[in-house]
This record gives C-alpha cells, sequence and structure tokens, in this order.
C-alpha cells in the first residue's frame, strides 16, 4: 500500500542478497495506492504517466519540504511553475491516489481477494520479502478500504492471521493475532529464521 515504491524494490534486493534466481512468476506486488514517482498527466485527453524520481520535481517545489517540516505556512506557487507533463505540457500530479479516488486496479485485487485462503494484516510491513509464497494476500492494518478486503476473505472462507505490535478491535475478529514487531513475528510464523 505504500506509495513510494520501496516493496517492489526491496524484493528485487532480498532476491539478490541471496544468491536467489527470482521465480518465474515472481511474487505480485500491487500497489494500490499508486507510486509517488509515477507522474500523471491531469489532460484527459493525454493521460501519459512518467517515471520520475528527480528530487525535486520541479525548481519551484525545490526546499518547500523544509517549510512544511518547519510547520510553516504552505507556499503559493504560480500555476507555471508546478510539474508539467513530458509529452503535452498540461499540469502534471503525482501518481498516488488521494483521498476520495479509488484504489488503482480495484478490479485485480477483488478478483484475488475472492480466491485468497489467507490475509495477512501487517501492523508495518516486514522487513524481507518471502518468495515462493502463493494463495496469499498480504493486506496493511487499519488503512481502509484496503483492509476490508480481511474481512471479504474471511467471508469467502479464508482465514486471518493479524501480525501487530498490540490488540486493536479488529484483532478479535482474527483467525490467528502475532503480537510484535512484524519482522521478528512474521519469520517465525513461517518458520523461516
Amino acid at each position: 500500500q505504500n506509495v513510494d515504491n520501496l516493496s517492489p524494490r526491496a524484493n528485487s534486493r532480498v532476491f539478490a542478497a541471496h544468491g536467489i534466481i527470482p521465480p518465474t512468476v515472481p511474487p505480485c506486488i500491487i500497489e494500490m495506492h499508486g507510486r509517488l514517482f509515477d507522474v500523471q498527466c491531469t489532460n484527459p485527453a493525454c493521460k501519459s504517466t512518467q517515471f520520475n524520481t528527480e528530487s525535486p520535481i520541479c525548481e519551484a517545489l525545490r526546499g518547500t519540504e523544509d517549510l512544511i517540516s518547519d510547520h510553516h505556512e504552505t507556499p503559493s506557487l504560480p500555476e507555471e511553475s508546478l510539474p508539467r507533463c513530458g509529452k503535452c505540457n498540461s499540469l502534471a500530479r503525482p501518481g498516488v491516489v488521494w483521498f476520495g479516488e479509488g484504489l488503482k486496479h480495484s478490479d485485480t485485487i477483488s478478483a484475488l481477494v475472492k480466491k485468497a485462503d489467507l490475509a495477512w494484516l501487517l501492523g508495518r510491513p516486514p522487513l524481507k520479502s518471502i518468495p515462493g509464497l502463493t494463495g496469499m494476500v498480504l493486506i496493511a492494518w487499519q488503512v481502509f478500504p484496503a483492509a476490508a478486503y480481511a474481512y471479504e476473505v474471511q467471508f469467502n472462507g479464508g482465514m486471518v492471521a493479524v501480525f501487530n505490535i498490540e490488540e486493536t478491535n479488529g484483532t478479535h475478529d482474527a483467525d490467528f493475532y502475532f503480537a510484535g514487531p512484524c519482522e521478528e513475528t512474521l519469520p517465525k510464523a513461517l518458520g523461516v529464521v
């Protein structure tokens, strides 16, 4: 669910660090909230998306993160200085889902959730990716609407395992609850040390 592209990058590094040849069908990471580094054109006729890791993405934004972290007012920037589409020069925006927008790939996610026999709800993401696991859906805990997928897995006959530092109202509905940091409890539960 993170928009920082770290999960796919970490997955690749885990394989490389352990000298593992990735499976022919790699673990599927669906970035349902989009990616910050996808720069999307706001022009409906263009709809271009370009991957861009430059920081800042345009000169007018240089230093604005410092102002915000120091609790200054959000600076007012002229529209002509904001990020632009590389194809049609219309305004561009981050390729992330903002509040009120629908999740990306929702049809694919729904199809996977209907077939899943186990949903993992993680209080925070694990530090390692576990290659070779299938038939499971990983869902970040307490982030809606994504967390509602766990209830759908249960409704369809699957089970829910919660990995979290502390109990919440939702842990009582889970089939399994593993208390503690995910980077410790997840490998132990899976027998991977």
